[in-house]
């Protein structure tokens, strides 16, 4: 029953993302999902593209019910999916992301968290080590000798 409801999901979701790329390239964009999703109804339809686009809210919005999932969190998965590199999210990566913030949080997402944030500092770490450690080396090579002693002048004359 549990691989059936996911197999519909999976179904369902792949036909909301078809619906949000509207120009059927393979990946949506922030602003082709932000239209979907704030489009105000409109009771006339003299455009046939704005009565489909209603249908498609309305689709999306019974599906992520279906599936826990709510408009604002739905908002930050985009968010979370699109990064600061990537500027358009594709099929499988927006499936994954919304399968992922189904439900409530598991006893075992929030450890995997605790442990990957754990594991990251750590590495952080280890790096500014590193770095301070060649930082020290850097200094010993290239500054200039410090001169502690006085040094005779030469060939036997004094001050």
């Amino acid at each position: 029953a549990h691989l059936a409801r996911k197999e519909k999901y999976v179904k369902d979701l792949e036909e909301i993302f078809d619906r949000i790329d509207q120009n059927h390239n393979g990946t949506i964009t922030f602003s082709e999902f932000e239209e979907v999703m704030t489009q105000e109804p409109n009771t006339t339809h003299n455009e046939p593209w704005k009565a489909s686009l209603e249908k498609a809210q309305l689709d999306i919005q019974v599906i992520f019910d279906a599936m826990d999932i709510t408009t604002d969190t739905a908002w930050h998965l985009f968010r979370l999916l699109i990064g600061d590199d990537k500027q358009r999210i594709d099929l499988d990566t927006f499936v994954e992301g919304c399968l992922r913030l189904q439900g409530t949080a598991k006893t075992m997402d929030l450890k995997m968290l605790t442990y990957e944030s754990e594991w990251t500092m750590k590495k952080v770490d280890d790096i500014m080590k590193y770095l301070e450690a060649w930082d020290v080396k850097f200094q010993q090579l290239f500054s200039p000798p410090v001169c502690t002693k006085a040094v005779p002048p030469p060939n036997g004359y004094s001050l």
